[in-house]
């Protein structure tokens, strides 16, 4: 059927008339949104005591509200072994890297996958994220904070530009993939995340 689409600058012109009408349609057959951004170096806001910018990101959206990325259990086959779709997963080492799976068709697999086994275990460590988004909302990442013990990232959310199209009432998966310069023996016993609904900006620089 013919999807109805609203742009970020009609959502935001039905926020300010008071009122946003919901849209139908079907999000079947769009092509992935894949994020890459390598560092964070906006100016801006101080950071936090121990948090810092220093990762490399990746993010993959599927017009779904299901997680797409497990972990499978490399003692079985796998077609039959068990696998575990998580919120948030730990990637530590090579034998994690090589039992992550992203389930579906998403033309970036590969690439994220790449990105995730080349990681130098001695002196880093991925960490995985799912959870859902608004359609017409993106997901940034702010900061990390990291100890030998301990993992925190903070997300904040905020409109897409004026000229993406996106449906307004719907939701979508995205999972990001986090390189953070900490190696990790184990999952830390301390980890949790959380997320704004406005970005502010942080840098080596004060605005």
């Amino acid at each position: 059927m013919p999807a109805l689409h609203a742009t970020r600058r009609h959502l935001l012109s039905g926020i300010a008339a008071g009122m946003v009408a919901p849209l139908a349609g079907c999000a079947a057959g769009e092509a992935d949104d894949v994020d890459v951004r390598d560092e964070i170096r906006d100016p801006g806001s101080e950071l936090p005591d121990g948090a810092t910018t220093d990762i490399e990101i990746r993010s993959l959206r599927a017009p779904d509200e299901e997680p797409f990325v497990r972990v499978a259990d490399e003692d079985e086959p796998e077609e039959e072994g068990p696998s575990r779709h998580r919120a948030q997963a730990f990637v530590l080492d090579d034998g994690d890297a090589a039992a992550l799976r992203i389930d579906g068709d998403h033309d970036a697999a590969e690439e994220i996958l790449r990105f995730v086994e080349a990681t130098d275990f001695e002196s880093a460590s991925v960490v995985v994220h799912q959870r859902g988004i608004e359609a017409c909302y993106e997901r940034r990442v702010e900061y990390v904070e990291l100890e030998p013990d301990r993992y925190r990232v903070q997300f904040c959310r905020q409109l897409k530009d004026a000229t993406e199209h996106c449906e307004a009432d719907a939701t979508e998966i995205e999972a990001v993939f986090l390189r953070v310069p900490q190696p990790y023996d184990e999952e830390p016993s301390r980890r949790g995340s959380g997320e704004r609904s406005a970005c502010r900006h942080y840098g080596e620089e004060s605005a």
